[in-house]
């Protein structure tokens, strides 16, 4: 039972780990892609080069790809506390007998 109850508080931090995590990210991605707006609105106005913008937009790439890990991180957090509350994945036979139908 306390194991249980160990389970539930560690899924519990594990949440919201990573939804703060999720936060942070959502904050980077958006000062990425801020970043590289302004950047491309500089090299249209002739007053940087196209480097600056390649750079701007590979840290958006990077903010990117950080942001989808942490959503993925948040989702398998639910996943985990789901689980931690007992419950499961086994689908009821009665529910396949419907899906037939």
């Amino acid at each position: 039972m306390f194991s249980a109850f160990s389970d539930v508080e560690t899924a519990l931090g594990s949440v919201v780990a990573a939804q703060d995590q999720l936060n942070a990210a959502i904050r980077q991605q958006r000062a990425a892609a801020e970043a590289f707006r302004i950047s491309d609105v500089q090299y249209r106005a002739g007053t940087v080069e196209i480097l600056s913008v390649l750079q701007s937009r590979q840290l958006l790439f990077q903010a990117d790809q950080a942001l989808i890990q942490s959503k993925l991180w948040r989702l398998q957090a639910d996943v985990a506390l789901y689980h931690a509350l007992g419950g499961g994945w086994r689908q009821q036979d009665q529910d396949f007998k419907l899906a037939a139908r």
